[in-house]
């Protein structure tokens, strides 16, 4: 697994996010991240969870959106570790 935190991820809408921490759940790498505003590059308020899959030999980034699975990452994946 690359190291992707604090790296900018380009998805295949032209969209930008910007990797805030990362983990490996069950041999899957998972991604926190914030978007980027197309127009100001300026962090936007779009946090999402992303997971790595492999097409045709070529990464591709998904949305987690089971609601257990992203309870349990942000747990891994909270910069704050839980701390408020």
């Amino acid at each position: 697994m690359d190291n992707k935190i604090n790296k900018i991820i380009n998805l295949e809408d032209n969209y930008k996010v910007f990797v805030v921490n990362q983990a490996i759940y069950n041999n899957q790498n998972y991604y926190l991240t914030v978007g980027i505003d197309p127009i100001t590059l300026q962090f936007n308020d779009e946090f999402a969870v992303y997971t790595e899959l492999v097409e045709d030999g070529k990464p591709l980034l998904k949305v987690v959106k089971d609601q257990t699975l992203l309870d349990l990452l942000l747990k891994y994946l909270n910069p704050n570790n839980g701390k408020e």
